[in-house]
């Protein structure tokens, strides 16, 4: 069976907006998001789960499977996967990386999305890890509840972060809109 792809008007919006207002470094950053959803294929497929579906979204690609369920093991592979990719390459290029700006920002892009895609934030890689290990030993209503009060920290936390260097040195509104988005997303429900 084939698996479909959706991809969201708004994916499509910030990839526009990416190559008009960085067309030096949209490159890099395509490559580094591609080599990470690529990871978690090829994690999927090393632990034998075929997607249904591979829908791309505001926050990343999602891989659905509508059949069997599968091992909190192989969900844990499965979300590492990407992070993995992104260290991997981050790792291979970096002695290759001197004075070029798509080489810097492709390594710099490919290190901090492995690294945000590990915090345990709801519907982030380490979020779903996070839940899996957790699942193990607790409810799933315990682990809820868990989830949302580590991703409002941390969410509330980047965005915090965000606010002070702006203030500051006029920098972040990229990571001011990527908090409140990814807080938007999150807990508030569609509309």
């Amino acid at each position: 069976m084939r698996s479909k792809i959706h991809v969201s008007v708004l994916f499509v919006f910030l990839l526009l907006v990416t190559l008009y207002f960085s067309p030096q470094i949209a490159p890099a950053i395509i490559l580094a998001v591609t080599i990470h959803e690529l990871g978690h294929l090829l994690a999927a497929r090393l632990c034998g789960i075929s997607p249904d579906q591979f829908k791309l979204g505001f926050l990343g690609a999602t891989i659905v499977v509508q059949r069997s369920l599968y091992s909190y093991m192989k969900e844990c592979i499965m979300c590492i996967g990407g992070p993995l990719a992104n260290f991997l390459s981050a790792l291979i290029i970096y002695p290759f990386c001197d004075t070029s700006l798509l080489c810097r920002s492709f390594w710099l892009y490919s290190l901090s999305l492995g690294i945000l895609n590990l915090l345990p934030i709801k519907s982030f890689d380490g979020g779903r890890i996070f839940s899996s290990l957790l699942l193990c030993k607790l409810s799933p209503k315990t682990v809820e509840s868990i989830l949302n009060f580590t991703s409002f920290i941390l969410i509330f936390t980047l965005w915090s972060v965000s606010v002070y260097l702006l203030l500051k040195i006029s920098s972040s509104v990229s990571l001011f809109v990527f908090s409140v988005a990814v807080f938007a997303k999150i807990f508030l429900p569609d509309s």
